[in-house]
This record gives C-alpha cells, structure tokens and sequence, in this order.
C-alpha cells in the first residue's frame, strides 16, 4: 500500500488444482495416520494422542502453506494461503509473468506453489527468487496481471 492511498484491487482469481492433488493431499494425512497405527509400540501408553497430534499438525501445515487465491492490486501481487497466511511481492520487484512450462510445477529453482500443470504461470522477480502459481484462468490473470504492471512502471494509476 502506498502512503495515504487506499488498496484498489485490480483483479482476483483463485488457485487452479489438479485432481491428482485433491487427492494427493488427504493422503498424506491418511498414510501418516496409517503408518503411525502400524509401527506404534504395543506397550505406548496413549499412541493415538500421538497419532492425532501428527494428523493435525500436518494438517495444518499443508492447509497453511497450499495456494487460496491470487490479488493483484495496483502496485503488488498477493498470495493468499491458509488463512492467515499470505504474503505480497511488490510491483518494484517483479519483471514481467509469463506461462510457464507444466515441468516447473515439479522442478524449479524459486519459491513453488504451483498446483495445477495446466495453468502455471511464472512471477520473474529483479530480485529475489522467482515463483510459479497456478491461477484458475491463466491468460486473464496474464492478461490483467501484465496491465497493472504496466501502470505501475508507468507511474499511473489504474
């Protein structure tokens, strides 16, 4: 936000996601609560604490860290995760998006929270590491992405 200047949001969209990962991500959970159960001491004391204290615990982790939705604003780009995290990347530090190749939703060099292969889309950063995202509608969040950058380098308003 700039001083004195309320937020003006540009456009929103949310995350795309494979099914493989809707799938993917419970399973996680299910295969530690699974393994837990299968390798727990016969002479523990209270072994499904510890199972569910686990569970939750990566719970929790995946639902704080998984992609919710995408803001542009005029002068940044903020990813919203798990309530109530999410961070911005400021205008001033990004060089251009672009789509990205679906092999950089599994191998890439940068920060990753691509979730769908058919809609990653690559955040070139001037400085700091690069970040993939998967919007739900790619080319209108390029397209509207791309714009308010242009304003923003241009020193307008959108």
């Amino acid at each position: 936000m700039k001083a004195g200047i309320p937020d003006h949001l540009v456009y929103e969209t949310t995350a795309a996601y494979d099914r493989w990962l809707k799938l993917f991500l419970p399973g996680v959970i299910a295969v530690v609560l699974v393994l837990r159960v299968t390798l727990a001491p016969i002479d523990s004391e209270n072994p499904w604490l510890i199972i569910l204290a686990l569970a939750a615990f990566y719970a929790f982790l995946l639902h704080a860290v998984m992609p919710r939705r995408f803001l542009v604003f005029e002068d940044r780009l903020r990813i919203v995760l798990g309530r109530p995290f999410g961070f911005n990347i400021p205008f001033s530090s990004i060089q251009e998006a672009r789509i990205a190749s679906a092999g950089k939703m599994y191998v890439y060099w940068g920060i990753q929270f691509a979730t769908s292969t058919g809609s990653v889309v690559e955040i070139v950063r001037r400085r700091g590491l690069n970040i993939t995202i998967s919007p739900t509608d790619r080319e209108m969040f390029l397209e509207q992405f791309n714009q308010a950058l242009q304003m923003f380098n241009a020193g307008g308003r959108i």
